[in-house]
């Protein structure tokens, strides 16, 4: 086997480097998303992190997924951080909440072409707000798969999946979160949050005593380049 060429090792070199900067470039995308929901900053969330030249998809749990242009806003709404107007209005909107879902447990892959990417997490997170005029708080544990495209030379959220592992109040019983709940009416009469469409069968593993936890999502594999056969979040 003939020794490589100093050519071809900057080729290397360099190939290696760009690969270092995507997943470092990636990781700022999904935690600077943690940051911007925990200050309630949606719009500055849309507007730096969601793709915009390409239709995106959000699926959340079994609730369904919506998929078009701009569906980010959608989502942030649905999840009670899509405020708009004057910084005074949105202090209002905002008096009282918090949600922190820190991201861990990190696995990225980078195409070789280097023009999308996938990466699993999970997120254990709080929320915390005024549901009915009282201070309401509930435990969120996540796992979350996203696939990333770059806009740019900036790498954007452009399918996004929220897979429910446990959700319950944190004044409540552990086993009270397994019983069936009807969802308040500051959550449930949202006429514009309509899905477009079901979840996938299969898509969603929350935890429960009488099931058993499977991967799903998988953990993404190493690709050369995108293809309908590769979208599997």
């Amino acid at each position: 086997m003939a020794a490589k060429t100093v050519e071809q090792r900057l080729a290397e070199v360099e190939n290696r480097c760009a690969r270092n900067e995507d997943y470092i470039q990636i990781m700022n995308v999904i935690n600077k998303s943690t940051y911007y929901a925990m200050a309630g900053m949606s719009q500055e969330m849309h507007k730096e992190l969601f793709a915009k030249t390409t239709p995106i998809r959000i699926t959340l749990g079994d609730q369904g997924y919506w998929e078009g242009m701009g569906i980010g806003k959608r989502y942030e709404e649905f999840m009670g951080l899509g405020m708009s107007g004057t910084v005074e209005e949105r202090k209002k909107t905002m008096l009282g909440f918090m949600s922190i879902h820190p991201a861990m447990c990190h696995v990225i892959e980078v195409a070789k072409d280097g023009k999308t990417a996938k990466a699993v997490i999970l997120s254990m997170g709080i929320v915390a707000g005024n549901m009915g005029g009282k201070p309401s708080s509930n435990w969120e544990y996540d796992k979350l798969a996203f696939d990333f495209i770059k806009e740019n030379g900036q790498w954007k959220y452009w399918h996004h999946h929220c897979y429910t592992l446990l959700r319950w109040r944190t004044d409540e019983k552990w086993e009270d979160q397994f019983k069936p709940k009807v969802l308040p009416p500051e959550m449930a009469n949202r006429p514009r949050m309509k899905m477009d469409g079901p979840t996938r069968e299969g898509d969603d593993n929350p935890y429960r005593p009488d099931t058993m936890q499977r991967m799903v999502p998988p953990m993404p594999e190493p690709y050369e380049t995108w293809t309908d056969s590769t979208y599997i979040y």
